[in-house]
């Protein structure tokens, strides 16, 4: 899960598994497997190295094991 900030400057917490897209538009606009797509402030590379980090954070304690 990501926190990314939408156009209004709301906080919305979105799961990265379901991102299909991250298209810059002006703004950024995230599609989602399930249809919702979010306009956010982030940059595309921002929402990148979000989706990234969260990645490792997930996965690396079972590496480590």
């Amino acid at each position: 899960m990501i926190r990314l900030t939408t156009i209004k400057g709301e906080e919305v917490t979105i799961n990265s598994d379901l991102i299909l897209r991250v298209e810059r538009l002006g703004d950024t606009m995230i599609t989602c497997s399930n249809g919702n797509k979010f306009r956010v402030k982030e940059t595309t590379q921002e929402v990148v190295d979000k989706i990234l980090k969260w990645q490792q954070q997930r996965w690396m304690p079972l590496v480590h094991e």
